[in-house]
């Protein structure tokens, strides 16, 4: 249910009005106009998950994991076992396709690279999960990127890039795609996702904070996920539990027999507690920044109450967007406001809070043991609770609006389970 809570907007902000709505709401940018940019900037090495099925074929998602990466001909290549069954058919030698992978997104939408140093073309059969099967797909075509393993036969990389046909289709369901795909000879390919065309402007996140003690919440909150509907589920912790033999696989359990939309996770208290390996196993690197049109995702593991240096270099180095949402378990700790939620360092919270505000994010979320909201360097604070606390949020409905303008309105509404 919503809560009440008076509205207000950042100094560069107005104030957006929805109705039959007294949520609080929060909306960024005066006007909205169309933005000329180019596509989406190369992921960073911080949120790539990569794979090597033989010495020179390639694959790596931004962000996400890489699941397995099978070949009939050789042993599985994969940084955990995998159940998957078109993993377990390559595996077997009972599929004729020469490469398998398997890939999970952490984004709504994911950045896929495929690389092919050898001098002769080869086939892989791809699959996506956690990913929306109404996307529309890109593939370009691209010279051998630096760094990927070659043949002595395959040139340097030059620099042309080429739209190409999308591969064919073998399979789709709600959150699945899978491809059939000829990689070229000393060749890469990009593939990459947009919203459909009557989507495109417009996005539905849900954000969720710690899981609840009981099933009941959770059921509450993907109901009303599933009923506004969400495009995509973001979790800010608290969804592992540490005491399960099988972390990861209590998660899904608990997950996703539920909800019908992709979803990701933050990793805090509940999953540092159940080993940070249970986490990767399943969502790959705790760090990770991806695009949503003009708007930004930037998800920060402070589940040990700190912030490090290589985390701070890597939001430095992000491209700044328009505008963004920051999601992490401890709220920065202020020099007049050190609570035990905080990170634990107030001068490199302080920093965090800069390169967020020069790097366009308005909104911050996090977890704390009580809901509050407060305005940092033009940056939005917005600390959710776990549902056992009628008082307070734990989770927040956010809509945006105008995606690919160049200043896309982002409306946050906070609501409770109970």
């Amino acid at each position: 249910m919503p809560l009440q809570a008076k509205p207000f907007c950042s100094a560069l902000a107005h104030l957006c009005l929805l109705a039959c709505t007294v949520a609080l709401l929060l909306c960024c940018g005066p006007g909205c106009s169309e933005f000329t940019g180019g596509l989406s900037p190369l992921p960073t090495q911080s949120s790539l998950a990569s794979f090597t099925t033989n010495a020179r074929i390639r694959a790596e998602i931004s962000p996400g994991k890489i699941l397995c990466a099978s070949h009939p001909l050789a042993s599985a290549l994969s940084e955990a076992p995998s159940t998957d069954e078109l993993c377990a058919s390559a595996n077997d030698g009972a599929t004729q396709d020469p490469f398998v992978a398997v890939l999970r997104a952490s984004a709504p939408l994911p950045l896929l690279f495929l690389d092919n140093g050898d001098s002769a073309a080869r086939q892989l059969r791809l699959r996506l999960t956690n990913a929306r099967a109404d996307l529309t797909t890109s593939v370009v075509l691209l010279p051998l990127r630096p760094g990927a393993p070659r043949t002595t036969a395959c040139p340097e990389p030059g620099s042309t890039s080429t739209y190409l046909t999308p591969p064919p289709e073998l399979r789709r369901s709600e959150t699945e795609r899978e491809w059939l795909l000829l990689l070229p000879a000393c060749s890469s390919i990009s593939l990459r996702f947009a919203l459909p065309a009557d989507r495109q402007d417009s996005f539905r996140l849900l954000i969720a904070g710690p899981n609840a003690s009981s099933d009941n919440e959770l059921d509450a909150l993907i109901a009303d996920a599933n009923a506004w509907p969400a495009d995509h589920i973001h979790f800010l912790g608290g969804m592992l539990n540490p005491n399960a033999t099988e972390p990861a696989a209590r998660l899904l359990s608990l997950v996703e027999p539920r909800i019908s939309v992709p979803y990701s996770l933050s990793l805090g208290d509940a999953e540092r507690a159940a080993g940070r390996d249970a986490y990767f196993e399943r969502f790959g690197p705790s760090d990770f920044s991806s695009m949503l049109g003009n708007v930004r995702l930037l998800s920060l593991d402070t589940s040990n109450g700190e912030l490090s240096l290589d985390q701070l270099d890597f939001v430095q180095n992000l491209e700044p967007a328009p505008a963004g949402l920051a999601l992490l378990f401890h709220a920065p700790a202020l020099p007049a406001a050190i609570s035990p939620e905080g990170l634990v360092s107030s001068e490199r919270s302080l920093r965090l809070l800069e390169l967020l505000r020069d790097h366009g994010f308005g909104h911050l979320f996090s977890v704390a043991d009580r809901a509050d909201t407060s305005t940092v360097n033009n940056t939005q604070l917005i600390q959710l609770t776990d549902p056992t606390d009628d008082r307070r949020a734990n989770y927040a409905r956010v809509l945006i609006t105008e995606l690919r303008s160049a200043t896309p309105c982002i409306s946050v509404e906070l609501r409770s389970v109970r």
